[in-house]
């Protein structure tokens, strides 16, 4: 009998990073997740992006996950938050975010779905404590 510490449910981009940062504290993981890996890897594009926030990013260093996916990647170097209705001028009240104040390079970044998910497939695929399974049939 194969002894696991943690099975996780679902090898999405929330699943894939948990997984490798128990696999790699030390723990035998597996992730199970119905969705075969070619198929969620499919090089095309699907439409769906994703905005990485500024701890996102360290996180995903710390996996090592980042060097794989920054080539990917898109900074945000400002953002603006303004409230209005389509058609009529906008509210002048706002709110404005820029990572020179923060003294960062970028508040975050953004990135394809499809991106994201094959730097955590590679990452994953190169870790001894993760394993990552379909569903079995009976």
């Amino acid at each position: 009998m194969k002894r696991i510490d943690i099975l996780i449910s679902g090898g999405g981009m929330v699943g894939l990073p948990l997984g490798l940062a128990l696999a790699q504290g030390g723990l035998k993981v597996v992730i199970l997740d119905t969705a075969p890996p070619a198929k969620l890897l499919e090089p095309h594009f699907d439409g769906r992006v994703s905005a990485l926030a500024y701890a996102s990013v360290r996180m995903l260093t710390a996996l090592g996950v980042w060097d794989r996916l920054a080539p990917d990647a898109q900074p945000i170097h400002e953002i603006l938050v303004t409230d209005g209705q389509a058609g009529k001028p906008a509210s002048p009240f706002s709110l404005h975010f820029d990572a020179q104040e923060i003294g960062a390079d970028a508040l975050g970044h953004i990135a394809e779905n499809r991106h994201i998910r094959a730097a955590l497939y590679q990452c994953a695929a190169a870790c001894a404590n993760l394993e990552l399974s379909g569903r079995r049939r009976r």
